[in-house]
C-alpha cells in the first residue's frame, strides 16, 4: 500500500505546497494549522474536506490585510486537488 501511494504522490506538486506554506508563513508571521491536538488538526482536516476557507479566516485575523492577489496564490499553491494546484511556472507568473 505504502509503494502504491509513494508512486501516486507527485514531487513537484508536494514542493508548490510546501512552498505555499512557507509563504502563509511569512505573510501571516504563524503556521496555516495552528489548533494541532495529539496529532490531529482541525483547520487542516477542514481544509482538506473543503469545510473551511483558512485564507479567508486568515483575511481577517491579520491586520495587515492581504491582497487579493496573495490570498489568489496562496489558494492556487494549497489547492488541496494536486491537479487543480498551480505548478511553479505558474506560481512564477503569478501578478
Amino acid at each position: 500500500e505504502s509503494r502504491k501511494m509513494a508512486t501516486e504522490l507527485d514531487g513537484a506538486a508536494l514542493d508548490v505546497w510546501a512552498l505555499g506554506v512557507q509563504l502563509y508563513m511569512m505573510a501571516f508571521a504563524r503556521v496555516p494549522w495552528t489548533d494541532a491536538k495529539e496529532g490531529v488538526c482541525r483547520n487542516y482536516t477542514r481544509w482538506v474536506k473543503n469545510d473551511c476557507n483558512f485564507l479567508v479566516l486568515s483575511r481577517h485575523e491579520n491586520a495587515t490585510h492581504p491582497s487579493k492577489a496573495l490570498l489568489d496564490l496562496l489558494g492556487g499553491m494549497l489547492a488541496v486537488d494536486p491537479k487543480q494546484r498551480l505548478n511553479l511556472q505558474q506560481v512564477i507568473a503569478h501578478p
